[in-house]
């Protein structure tokens, strides 16, 4: 493998399973010949021990037997025991030798040169002399050794034979291990590829990309978030494409007017007569509002955007909203932009609304609190049934508030999505007053205060619900200041 697919995922995957593995064949393969070794040095002491038993009741049969431990009794006695893998000294209760066998040969206590090394060694390279006793009487010495479980040769083939099938074992094991996680990494970086592809065309401008939900848990949520992620760009280009070509006839057609008009008073068509200049007035005042509500979207939309969160009575947030509309505007009037209607008593706050507000606090930015409540107002008023008052209702959770706006009324089927697109303005609307961004300015708002907004079609009523955090009450004697934030009027 080289440089450059070792820093692919199938590489690296790949790579770290591959030493994964190998690191456990090694840690394996240590453990099963320490264990080995240790199996082997346990089987040589337990055999030692056994033969110092064995040598012992033999030697304290001969005693009791003949009186006494002359080395031809002894010979007789343990040869049956003696292989050539055991090596054994007998001393007498003067430590002088009595019997010798070493490497399967027997060696004459009297050969200095033979035995003194053997001698020499007892308790240091060889096993020390152990004493043997006839219950309190002092008989013997007795030093076993074995010269271990390897110097048989059964036995060492048998231990080669066990590290053979062991080794070979491990390395086939090892083979198909490395074999499936060569297939487990290229699965697993086939169905990552194919989101690679894919999040590829997708950023180059395709919109009909396939991502498969298929794999791992960590896949398939990448596959879940490029397909929202799919459909959140095309909705945002359907509705961008949307917003030019609106922005487009929203200013189209006021600067086409104003255009003509001006043209014609040059050439002295037109005569700048006062109703014709309060004309155009009426058109540049609708591209200002137009400008003026892009800026306000963007401005509450943006990060930077700091609110200047105080203790609010969103009651009396309520009523100052109604309060503020009801002033600036009879309700036929907002019902009949075209000013065609005649202009007759102005109806009193009762005819508009119908509030039902328990005192309730909250905390946000005044302001645009204020801004949100008088854009949904008018909304209801504007878009609703003129022979019914807008229904405003207030109501404290254990968690938040609860405010619903309802009116008679009806929204098409294919607007119920759009209601908060920007700019979008159902066919019904487009002859109303506004800049089709109002409750798009109202859902940014909002959020911003950690709240929710949904409008809905219940029965012939159309119903805004929304919810904002509760907030704590404010303390007796609280300052003008902050009585000013909470909402006084």
């Amino acid at each position: 493998m080289n440089r450059g697919s070792a820093r692919t995922l199938f590489g690296r995957t790949f790579l770290g399973m591959a030493g994964a593995l190998l690191l456990l064949s090694i840690v394996l393969g240590v453990i099963f010949l320490m264990g080995l070794r240790r199996s082997v040095t346990l089987w040589n002491v337990n055999r030692t021990r056994h033969l110092q038993s064995t040598f012992s009741r033999e030697i304290l049969r001969v005693v009791r037997v003949e009186g006494e431990l002359q080395e031809e009794g002894l010979s007789s006695s343990l040869a049956r025991f003696l292989t050539p893998g055991v090596s054994l000294v007998v001393l007498d209760p003067q430590r002088e030798p009595l019997f010798i066998y070493h490497q399967g040969t027997r060696i004459d206590p009297e050969d200095t040169e033979a035995t003194d090394p053997l001698l020499s060694a007892l308790g240091k390279t060889r096993n020390p002399a152990l004493a043997v006793f006839d219950q309190e009487h002092l008989v013997a010495y007795l030093s076993v050794d074995t010269l271990g479980f390897r110097n048989d040769l059964s036995n060492r083939q048998f231990i080669n034979s066990l590290i053979l099938t062991a080794a070979v074992a491990l390395i086939l094991s090892l083979a198909l291990a490395l074999a499936g996680a060569g297939l487990i990494s290229r699965h697993l970086t086939s169905q990552a590829s194919k989101l690679a592809t894919g999040l590829g065309d997708l950023a180059s401008g395709s919109r009909h990309v396939s991502f498969p939900r298929e794999g791992a848990l960590e896949l398939r949520a990448i596959a879940d978030a490029a397909r929202e992620l799919q459909s959140q760009l095309t909705r945002a280009e359907q509705l961008r494409r949307q917003w030019m070509q609106d922005i487009s006839h929203d200013l189209r057609t006021p600067i086409a007017a104003l255009a003509s008009q001006i043209e014609g008073m040059i050439e002295g068509v037109l005569t700048p007569e006062p109703e014709r200049l309060r004309s155009l007035f009426c058109e540049v005042r609708r591209v200002e509002e137009l400008v003026r509500a892009l800026r306000e979207l963007s401005w509450v939309e943006s990060p930077e955007l700091s609110l200047e969160e105080a203790p609010l009575r969103l009651d009396q947030l309520i009523t100052a909203a109604a309060e503020g509309i009801s002033r600036r505007s009879e309700r036929d009037m907002l019902a009949d932009p075209s000013g065609d209607a005649t202009p007759g008593k102005a109806p009193g706050e009762h005819d508009l609304w119908t509030i039902e507000a328990e005192p309730a606090w909250c905390r946000g930015d005044r302001n645009l609190l204020l801004r949100a409540l008088t854009n949904l107002l008018e909304n209801a008023l504007i878009h609703g049934d003129s022979s019914e008052a807008v229904a405003i209702q207030l109501s404290a959770r254990a968690r938040d508030l609860h405010l619903t706006i309802q009116n008679r009324g009806w929204i098409p089927e294919k607007d119920r999505d759009h209601l908060f697109d920007r700019l979008y303005r159902g066919d019904r609307s487009r002859s109303s007053p506004g800049s089709g961004l109002g409750l798009a300015i109202t859902r940014a708002i909002v959020e911003r205060h950690r709240g929710t907004i949904t409008i809905g079609q219940e029965g012939e009523q159309v119903v805004v619900h929304l919810l904002l955090p509760r907030g704590a009450e404010a303390r007796p004697g609280s300052s003008p200041e902050s009585q000013k934030n909470h909402g006084t009027e």
